[in-house]
């Protein structure tokens, strides 16, 4: 027939954060559903939203107790937070607050905590604030700490 014929072979690299390869470890082919893996969906009804199980190395998948622990210790005796952090993601800040008034919303503070010392998979904070009635949260928000 004479014709021209031309093959070219073209390869692509995609390299994934570790938030992308975790959505794909954890969901599989559904790791594309934004209503089963979005930051705030909660597909295992756990209590916790993915955005939470990806900060503490959780399952998505698979409802689990909590693994945050409060407890009373330490010298001098003060309430302490323990939360299991997973090392790969980096694009995540993980923030302990405290208070002593459930009633002022601007109470809440990090100037009350001191980081303990602890592995790279934990975070273990200890209030160091004073008072009869003390509380704890904890928030995570995308984007690594400064």
């Amino acid at each position: 027939d004479g014709g021209l014929y031309a093959e070219t072979m073209l390869q692509v690299n995609v390299t994934l954060t570790h938030h992308q390869a975790w959505l794909l470890a954890k969901f599989g082919a559904d790791a594309d559903n934004f209503m089963l893996t979005g930051d705030t969906a909660n597909p295992d009804n756990d209590g916790f939203n993915n955005l939470i199980e990806y900060a503490i190395g959780t399952n998505p998948t698979l409802s689990t107790p909590s693994p945050i622990t409060f407890d009373w210790a330490g010298d001098p005796a003060a309430l302490r937070l323990t939360v299991p952090r997973n090392p790969l993601a980096a694009d995540i800040t993980l923030t302990v607050e405290v208070t002593g008034n459930l009633a002022d919303p601007a109470a809440w503070n990090t100037l009350e905590t001191r980081i303990l010392p602890s592995p790279p998979e934990l975070l273990v904070v200890q209030d160091t604030g004073t008072g009869p009635r003390r509380f704890m949260r904890l928030k995570v928000t995308r984007g690594a700490a400064d």
